[in-house]
C-alpha cells in the first residue's frame, strides 16, 4: 500500500442545497484523512482581485 505525506484538494463552489444535503466535500476529506489536507481556492480573475483590494479591502479593514 502506498502512503502519502499530504493531500491537496480544490475548494469547489458548491450550491447551498448540496452543502446542506451532503456537506462540504473538501471538508469531509480533511476530517477523514489521516494525513494533512491542503484545500486550495481557484485563482481569482484580475478584475476580482482588483475589486477585492480596492473596494472591499478598505471597507473590511484588509
Amino acid at each position: 500500500m502506498k502512503t502519502f505525506a499530504f493531500i491537496v484538494v480544490g475548494a469547489a463552489e458548491e450550491s447551498l442545497l448540496r452543502r446542506v444535503l451532503m456537506g462540504n466535500i473538501s471538508e469531509q476529506i480533511a476530517k477523514r484523512a489521516e494525513v494533512t489536507v491542503i484545500i486550495v481556492k481557484r485563482r481569482s480573475s484580475p478584475l476580482h482581485a482588483f475589486l477585492r483590494q480596492t473596494v472591499l479591502g478598505p471597507a473590511a479593514g484588509w
